[in-house]
């Protein structure tokens, strides 16, 4: 087999398992991004708000990945502090969605998280039935 071919492939197929391991571990402006383009999905921001809406899932993100990697934090701190943030990234993003583009993402993101579930559950079930 010739050896110009198969060292190709071979660091190709490498790369694609780093990347799907990464999934979990995304930086901060990639979480940012997928956030701010659901959200721009279903809220159809503008502009400006598209604008402002990035910095605070970003300043978000970055806060939470510190948050993270802070081994020196005990679980019940971080997870308290991990809220403070959530809270503080709703309540920058009310001041800049309409009542209307806010009830749209809360629906969204309620829908998302019983899909998730959903998910869950149905893989759960799938292990128990195999067993």
């Amino acid at each position: 087999m010739n050896i110009n071919l198969v060292l190709p492939v071979m660091l190709l197929f490498t790369a694609q398992l780093t990347f799907a391991q990464n999934t979990g571990n995304e930086f901060p402006e990639a979480k940012a991004k997928r956030q701010l383009s659901k959200l721009h999905n279903v809220a159809q921001l503008n502009t400006e708000q598209f604008n402002k809406a990035h910095n605070i899932f970003l300043e978000y993100y970055t806060q939470k990945n510190s948050l993270k990697n802070n081994t020196k934090l005990a679980k019940q701190d971080r997870k308290d502090k991990t809220e403070a943030l959530k809270a503080k990234r709703d309540k920058a993003l009310r001041q800049i969605l309409t009542a209307d583009q806010w009830k749209k993402w809360e629906t969204f993101l309620k829908e998302e998280k019983e899909r998730e579930k959903a998910a869950a559950k149905a893989a759960r079930d799938k292990v128990k039935n195999s067993e």
